[in-house]
C-alpha cells in the first residue's frame, strides 16, 4: 500500500463523506481526552492523521494538493485549521510541500485555495513549525527539475515560484507571485527570483 492511510485515500479519490468521518472521529477521540482526564493531549495525538506520511513522504494534504482535490482541501483546512497550519509546511521526499505539489499538478484551484487560505490564517501559520508562509530560499544547482531549491533545516525544500515556473504556465506563476502578497516583490516575499530565472532559461534551451 505504499504506507498510504485511509485517509490518504478519500485524499487521492475524493471520497469526502469518509474523510469527513475520519476527521470527525479525530475530534471525538480528542473531547474524550484519553485516558486520565485532559483532552489536550489527545488533540495533539489525533493530529498526527493529517502528518502521516506513505512511503514517498507525502500526506493526505500533499495527496490532495496533487491530485487538485479542492473539495478535499476545503473540508481539511475548514476542519483542522490548526493542524493544516502545520501540515501545508511538511516536506515529502523530494522536498515539495503541499502548495508545491499543488503548483506542479497544475491546478489552478488548488494552487488558489491554498494561498488565499494561508493569507487569511497567517497568524496560525506564523505560530506553527518551519512555516512555508515566507520560504527562505537559495539557489542550488544539482540538476533536473529540482535543482533549484530551498534549504531548511539542512533539508531541501523546493521553491513554490521555481515550481510555478518549470510548469511553463504565465498564469500559475501570476498565483504565486500575486496571491502570495500583492504588494511585495519576488525578493522580498522570500522566493528565489534567481532560481526561478534559472529554471525559465532551462526550459527555454
Amino acid at each position: 500500500h505504499g504506507g498510504n492511510t485511509a485517509l490518504h485515500y478519500c485524499a487521492r479519490i475524493g471520497d469526502t463523506s469518509s474523510l469527513r468521518l475520519l476527521l470527525q472521529c479525530r475530534h471525538d477521540e480528542g473531547k474524550g481526552g484519553g485516558n486520565g482526564g485532559g483532552g489536550g493531549g489527545g488533540n495533539k495525538r489525533n493530529d498526527s492523521i493529517l502528518y502521516a506520511k506513505n512511503a514517498r513522504g507525502e500526506t493526505p494534504v500533499h495527496i490532495a494538493c496533487a491530485a487538485g482535490r479542492t473539495d478535499v482541501l476545503e473540508i481539511i483546512l475548514t476542519l483542522c485549521p490548526a493542524a493544516s497550519a502545520r501540515a501545508l509546511s511538511i516536506m515529502d521526499e523530494c522536498g515539495r510541500t503541499p502548495l508545491v505539489s499543488a503548483v506542479e499538478s497544475g491546478s489552478n484551484d488548488a494552487v488558489m485555495h491554498l494561498l488565499m487560505w494561508r493569507g487569511n490564517h497567517r497568524l496560525a501559520i506564523a505560530s506553527g513549525l518551519n512555516s512555508d508562509a515566507r520560504p527562505n530560499c537559495s539557489a542550488i544547482k544539482a540538476g533536473g527539475k529540482n535543482r533549484t531549491v530551498q534549504e531548511e533545516g539542512g533539508r531541501k525544500q523546493r521553491c513554490p515560484l521555481v515550481a510555478a515556473v518549470s510548469t511553463g504556465s504565465i498564469e500559475m506563476i501570476q498565483l504565486v507571485l500575486e496571491f502570495s502578497d500583492p504588494h511585495a516583490s519576488a525578493v522580498s516575499a522570500g522566493y528565489d527570483a534567481q532560481g526561478a530565472l534559472l529554471e525559465a532559461i532551462y526550459l527555454h534551451d
